[in-house]
């Protein structure tokens, strides 16, 4: 405080920015890998005044770790940021006959880091370019009747990865409005980068708008596409209520994916919400160049669902009925899902 007259005085504030220290914790359970759970922290001006560390752990099944830090400018009405970021996964994957019967499942295991460099535009749209180094280590099933299906594979995988997401929803867990889209491209370049062609590209989007003040669309879209040469391990593994109801988790696999699905959603109480979904799917899945038996067709499937929001998060309970199917004797099969707790 500094006198100016016998009135008035002068307030200089000394300003220090409070570093940021968050730690988040959520549960999560599905009928694929049960119950997880996740830790998650996040701090600022760590070191260096500006610099952001995120690091977070899933486990037990699902096992996933990823660290990244980086450091955003503070000149650029668009910040750019350098960053650094690594990660392990080690988590299982069915694998199909044509049957739908379980072959048996195969543990994804990878380490990878990168460094990259991103920018935001606004608070809502966020780009990232990276050099990728991945290393997967995964074991041969002998197990399988046919040990070509799923071969040992040890691969020091080099690429560029381009990433982008658009994020307008009003609300994370139950968003009534807004859009989200992402896409992520990966792939080999040049020779220096990688000796093997390879490349794999995914995009979705989620649109959501009130129809009345209790009823929501939403409507989703995949897209995913890989070469046919690319190795079994690399294939899309999809199905279940996230994005695909009425074939099981991973079902919905192949080099080419395509995912429609319309969603209407009904608030019954303050608790209780009721849906009823709609989706088509189609999937192309080769192997050794031939494309497999039941795949390169569109299917169809249609449920309801019924959820709560709880304190612990939303608690959702899916039935779905498909009317045709990629395997063999499964057309018109009932499915029945569970989840409860948060999304990550």
């Amino acid at each position: 405080i500094i006198p100016v007259s016998s009135n008035k005085i002068e307030l200089h504030f000394q300003i220090r920015e409070k570093p940021r220290r968050e730690i988040r914790i959520g549960f999560k359970y599905d009928d694929f890998y049960q119950l997880s759970m996740v830790v998650g922290i996040q701090g600022t001006n760590i070191v260096v005044p500006g610099l952001r560390m995120e690091n977070e752990l899933i486990f037990p099944q699902n096992l996933q770790w990823h660290y990244k830090v980086f450091y955003p400018s503070r000149t650029l009405n668009y910040p750019v940021y350098p960053f650094f970021r690594t990660a392990y996964t080690n988590y299982p994957v069915t694998v199909y006959d044509r049957y739908a019967r379980e072959l048996g499942r195969f543990p994804y295991r990878s380490f990878q880091w990168a460094l990259g460099l991103g920018f935001q535009a606004g608070k809502f749209i966020n780009g990232e370019i990276e050099f990728n180094t991945e290393y997967v280590n995964i074991p041969a099933n002998t197990a399988l009747p046919d040990s070509t299906l799923l071969p040992e594979f040890i691969q020091n995988l080099r690429t560029l990865h381009f990433k982008g997401d658009v994020d307008l929803l009003d609300d994370v867990l139950i968003p009534n409005r807004g859009v989200m889209i992402k896409f992520n491209y990966e792939g080999t370049f040049l020779k220096l980068i990688n000796a093997q062609r390879f490349y794999r590209f995914y995009s979705e989007g989620h649109f959501y708008w009130p129809v009345t003040s209790s009823a929501v669309w939403h409507l989703y879209g995949f897209y995913g596409d890989a070469p046919r040469d690319i190795s079994v391990y690399k294939n899309f593994y999809m199905g279940g209520p996230d994005n695909f109801i009425g074939l099981n988790y991973h079902q919905l696999t192949g080099n080419k994916i395509a995912i429609a699905r319309m969603d209407v959603r009904q608030k019954l109480t303050h608790l209780w919400y009721g849906g009823l979904i709609f989706n088509v799917a189609y999937a192309e899945l080769y192997r050794n160049q031939s494309l497999l038996i039941g795949f390169g067709r569109w299917v169809y499937a249609a449920g309801i669902s019924l959820m709560a929001d709880t304190p612990f998060g939303p608690v959702s309970l899916f039935f779905a009925h498909n009317f045709t199917s990629f395997y063999a004797g499964t057309a018109g099969k009932n499915y029945f899902y569970l989840q409860a707790g948060y999304r990550f």
